[in-house]
């Protein structure tokens, strides 16, 4: 599989984020995947950013994109596991910073995206929404994508309607996605740390806060 990184930042990155994500990396490089480089932007809006990243990728011979959050903080195989899934649209599980931490992962209803309750852990489970911290997106989904009729240059693949009423950038994608009839999945195995402050927030802070 060839991939190229996409992390989009503002600004520096945690250096121990950093060494986390580079690790992640190698460990994927070592199990086979081939990296044909890194587009990753600095101090864009996060739409164009991510278009950005997208425009580039599609330049050059790459089956997709791992996209990475400069907040994420994985652990060696995180990376390898949900490339090894081979989808179209994959992502891992991380949780919200702020709040009761609910993990960042949706389904669509008639009033639109709503957080999945209950979330089976452990499992790749389908969804029609997520965060974009940690994700794979393969070429071939994104050009699908872009043939929808709802799909408008000036917006791209990541539409930001959130101060109209709709949608941020990620659930954006995600009901660009879902109007193209592209299946989304979570690998609810692979859980990201996601940082807040000098902490990252996994699992047992999410268990805490239900307690609080």
């Amino acid at each position: 599989m060839k991939v190229v990184l996409a992390c989009p930042t503002y600004g520096p990155v945690n250096p121990e984020v950093a060494k986390h994500i580079r690790f992640a990396a190698v460990c994927a490089a070592n199990s086979g995947v081939v990296f044909m480089g890194d587009v990753s932007t600095d101090r864009l809006p996060t739409t164009h950013a991510r278009n950005s990243c997208v425009r580039q990728a599609m330049e050059l011979n790459t089956d997709g994109i791992m996209w990475v959050d400069s907040d994420m903080k994985p652990g060696p195989e995180d990376m390898t596991g949900l490339l090894d899934r081979r989808l179209d649209f994959v992502s891992g599980l991380y949780f919200r910073r702020e709040g009761k931490h609910e993990p960042l992962v949706y389904d669509w209803t008639e009033e639109g995206f709503k957080a999945m309750s209950p979330l089976p852990f452990y499992e790749l489970i389908q969804a029609d929404g997520c965060g974009f911290g940690w994700v794979y997106t393969s070429i071939d989904m994104l050009k699908k994508m872009e043939a929808h009729p709802d799909f408008e240059s000036h917006s791209g693949w990541f539409p930001d309607k959130r101060y109209s009423g709709g949608f941020g950038d990620d659930l954006g994608f995600c009901d660009l996605a879902r109007k193209a009839r592209i299946q989304l999945y979570v690998d609810t195995g692979i859980i990201i740390g996601h940082e807040q402050g000098a902490r990252f927030i996994g699992v047992k802070e999410f268990l805490e806060a239900q307690c609080d």
